[in-house]
């Protein structure tokens, strides 16, 4: 499927398409460096989607971006995204499967200094839309198992959204306060 091109040539409509695609990527990564919530939900479609595949979460870009934003964006600490090796396989003229492989740096922060944070790969799904290529569905795996603080963050975050923490206290049949007070201190 990736690297496979479709085409025997790629004309000038292509090349474009790659740069936009491209340029896209390293705005997500901007954003990402810069905790601008914003600049993450422009990158993607109203209904994309965010998965990471290490830890089974799910968010969502569009609307519900600040939502689906990772724990360590809300201590104003972002990531620097180095990609690399980029495949693009478009499978019509409006649609394109991409992966990559990165590296991410953590910032220096209060509490932690510059280092890599992990490695891995992204499989992410592009398409045109009214303002060029956006996310509309992002994949990412990582070769280091994050912190187990990040985790419970990003646990938190995902339980926080109205609609699973209203279901999960529907079936636990406790309140919400209960459920995330739970995940933050770590208990069963």
């Amino acid at each position: 499927m990736f690297g496979r091109q479709k085409e025997t040539h790629m004309n000038l409509q292509t090349l474009l398409d790659r740069e936009e695609i491209i340029d896209l990527i390293s705005t997500y990564n901007k954003a990402s460096f810069y905790c601008d919530l914003k600049g993450y939900a422009d990158t993607f479609t109203p209904d994309g989607r965010y998965i990471n595949a290490n830890h089974g979460w799910v968010g969502f870009g569009g609307a519900e971006a600040s939502d689906a934003i990772a724990a360590e964006y809300r201590s104003g600490t972002g990531l620097q995204h180095l990609c690399l090796d980029f495949l693009i396989d478009f499978i019509d003229k409006d649609k394109a499967l991409v992966r990559h492989h990165m590296l991410m740096f953590q910032r220096e922060g209060r509490s932690n200094p510059n280092q890599i944070w992990n490695t891995g790969f992204y499989y992410r799904t592009v398409v045109r839309s009214p303002h060029g290529w956006r996310f509309s569905e992002i994949i990412s795996f990582v070769d280091r198992k994050m912190s187990d603080e990040l985790v419970t963050n990003l646990r938190g975050l995902v339980l926080a959204r109205p609609v699973v923490l209203n279901a999960l206290s529907q079936l636990l049949q406790v309140s919400g306060a209960v459920i995330l007070d739970t995940v933050k201190t770590g208990e069963a």
